[in-house]
């Protein structure tokens, strides 16, 4: 993205893609618009079987990465790892959600140890009213998740409900106990309650005008997202793909302090996190 001038690069830190849906037209949008890498989350797909559902899903996931690369030479992060909402989808079908999903989060460890894979995630907590036993053993997920990724030195992507303060500290004493780094934790569509306490997780904060203003406002570092969605069906229920370049141009004019806002977001985070590396421009 140039803004006087100078080019800046554009990190987008979730990313949803199907091959299905618009894949690679909707990379060419965020490229189009400035966007120079993003994070590609694996998608939920319960058409998969539950025999192998977590196999299936990050070769999915890992191929589309690869394609994007190819393709588009497009530089891509990839986070592998359980949804919370997968704990139904094996309860449903009489089994253990909890052992197939330490399964699935042992699987992802394995990709990220391999150089498949960057990021552990989005695990963590549904977003909605759930039953407290369900919650509870789907939080037990979570800090299993901690465990081995302070073990394999991997960074965690979380999907919670919006977190208060009490839930923030629980979270940062859950995976300080594991030995995890609570810097090491990012908290996917982050809202405000996030930067207000002091706690170490990372925001990664939605791409809309106001969420983005707020964080800004801010002077702490986060991260930005679209958490694009990838369905040609209902086009516009989610942000669209080029929401994070777009937003970056918002910041360009309204903020004077926009080069270091875009060296936190763009460059310094994600290289500390998961490791990126953008080619010499």
């Amino acid at each position: 993205m140039q803004v006087n001038g100078i080019f800046y690069n554009v990190f987008d830190d979730h990313f949803h893609l199907r091959k299905d849906g618009l894949f690679l037209d909707a990379v060419r949008s965020f490229k189009k618009a400035g966007g120079t890498a993003f994070n590609l989350v694996n998608l939920p797909d319960y058409t998969i079987s539950h025999a192998g559902y977590y196999e299936k899903l990050y070769e999915i996931t890992v191929s589309l990465s690869e394609a994007v690369r190819k393709e588009l030479n497009v530089p891509v992060v990839t986070t592998l790892g359980p949804y919370p909402l997968d704990f139904f989808f094996f309860k449903n079908a009489g089994m253990d959600p909890v052992e197939e999903m330490k399964k699935g989060v042992d699987l992802a460890i394995g990709e990220f140890i391999e150089g498949n894979c960057q990021c552990i995630g989005e695990i963590g907590t549904p977003h909605f009213d759930v039953d407290p036993d369900a919650r509870a053993k789907i939080y037990e997920v979570l800090e299993y998740c901690f465990s081995r990724c302070a073990d394999a030195g991997s960074p965690v992507m979380l999907h919670t409900e919006d977190l208060d303060s009490t839930s923030l500290r629980r979270i940062c004493t859950s995976a300080g106990s594991a030995g995890l780094d609570p810097g090491r934790v990012i908290k996917h569509h982050a809202t405000s309650e996030v930067f207000r306490n002091d706690c170490c997780i990372i925001p990664s904060v939605p791409a809309s005008r106001s969420a983005v203003r707020d964080a800004c406002s801010t002077g702490k570092p986060f991260m930005l997202e679209s958490d694009y969605v990838d369905d040609r069906q209902h086009p516009q229920r989610v942000l669209p793909p080029d929401s994070v370049p777009k937003r970056s141009l918002m910041i360009s004019q309204e903020f004077p302090n926009y080069e270091e806002i875009f060296a936190q977001a763009f460059v310094e985070l994600p290289e500390r996190l998961y490791g990126l590396e953008y080619k010499t421009l």
